[in-house]
């Protein structure tokens, strides 16, 4: 089952075309990772896909209606976002933090939220950092705390902006683990990823691979590619 796809997407600057002709499809219990160098307009096309940027032609469809048709808190059920920075004017706590990826759900208890958070939080290692003020936090503990707000918010689609770029090996692999058990359980990961080697963690020998697909467009003399980690093993393909 497709959760989000994007149909002929286009996004421009003025002259310059950011995001060009995206035509995607992201199932239910699929890893779909975006690959590109820097200015390929990987972080534009997240933007896009959160609804958070308007293209400049095209759509962006979440259970096939366009985000522009949701109200920002049912949208907020339908997907979750990790920018590539978080940034905070409060020194809110950790765990503070964390549960405000529950604000979408309102008809929820207070002892679901406290357990939905409690869970996100021992998933990405910080639930020892609940009562540290978040801009006390290293950048790779602030990026993890942020990950586990992701969770806490329980959609069936996650992007994510380069989730392990400030991590540690160890919390690098504990991470792309994580998104591969949200896929196995059937949630729709996007993520923007660097490390080819590192993305390859998240595939089984069982299961045939996917043909890979375009994901990201063209800027100037800049390409991207899009490769899809179902199951097996990593496929990519340069956009041309």
């Amino acid at each position: 089952m497709t959760v989000l796809a994007t149909r002929d997407l286009v996004y421009a600057v003025d002259e310059a075309v950011l995001v060009d002709g995206i035509d995607l499809d992201a199932a239910a219990g699929e890893l779909l990772g975006i690959v590109g160098p820097n200015g390929a307009g990987k972080s534009t096309l997240i933007g896009l896909l959160a609804g958070e940027l308007a293209p400049t032609s095209g759509d962006v469809l979440i259970k096939g209606r366009s985000v522009f048709e949701y109200r920002p808190r049912d949208l907020a059920l339908l997907r979750s976002v990790l920018p590539q920075q978080t940034v905070l004017q409060f020194a809110f706590r950790v765990h503070d933090v964390v549960r405000m990826g529950r604000y979408p759900h309102r008809e929820s208890t207070v002892a679901q939220d406290l357990a939905a958070v409690a869970e996100a939080m021992e998933r990405v290692e910080v639930s020892h950092l609940a009562d540290r003020l978040y801009p006390t936090l290293s950048g790779g503990e602030q990026t993890r705390a942020s990950i586990a707000r992701v969770l806490a918010q329980d959609g069936p689609a996650i992007l994510l902006d380069e989730p392990t770029a400030s991590l540690d090996i160890r919390h690098q692999e504990m991470v792309m683990g994580v998104l591969s058990d949200l896929r196995d359980a059937g949630v729709g990961v996007i993520a923007v990823l660097h490390d080819l080697n590192l993305a390859a963690t998240c595939s089984s020998p069982s299961a045939p691979a996917r043909r890979p697909r375009r994901c990201c467009g063209q800027t100037s003399s800049r390409r991207s590619m899009g490769i899809r980690l179902p199951w097996s093993s990593i496929h990519s393909s340069t956009v041309r």
